[in-house]
C-alpha cells in the first residue's frame, strides 16, 4: 500500500469540516508544528511537519516515507490529510484577506506599479 495516496472528495470534505471547528488550543499546536517544520525541517511557511512529510514521501524521500509510515499507525493516510488541512487553513487566510477590503489586491497593484 502506498505511503501517501490522494484523498477522495468525500475525504477532503471530512478534513475540511474538522479543520473548520478546531479549538484555539489545537490551532496553537498547529502553529507550533508549522514553526518546527520551518525551523528544523526547512519546510514551507504555513506547512505542518506531517504535510511536509506527505509531500516528500510522494518523491520517496526516505525520512518522509518513514514518518508517514509511523503516522499511519495513528491515522490512516495522515500525510494526505495533513496536506488537505494545510490547504484548507491557507484558503481561510485568503478568504480573510479578501474580506478585509482586498488589501492583498491593493498591495499587489501597488507593487506592480
Amino acid at each position: 500500500m502506498p505511503t501517501v495516496s490522494p484523498l477522495t472528495p468525500a475525504q477532503q470534505a471530512v478534513v475540511d469540516a474538522e479543520c473548520a471547528v478546531y479549538p484555539w488550543w489545537r490551532r496553537v499546536l498547529i502553529a507550533f508544528d508549522q514553526f518546527i517544520n520551518v525551523a528544523v525541517f526547512g519546510g514551507l511557511v504555513g506547512e505542518t511537519i506531517s504535510a511536509h512529510a506527505g509531500r516528500l514521501a510522494v518523491r520517496n524521500v526516505w525520512w518522509a516515507v518513514r514518518m508517514c509510515d509511523a503516522l499511519d499507525l495513528l491515522e490512516s493516510n495522515h500525510g494526505s490529510k495533513a496536506c488537505c488541512g494545510d490547504l484548507y487553513r491557507a484558503l481561510l487566510v485568503v478568504q480573510a484577506e479578501e474580506s478585509s477590503g482586498n488589501l492583498l489586491t491593493m498591495a499587489i497593484r501597488k507593487a506592480a506599479k
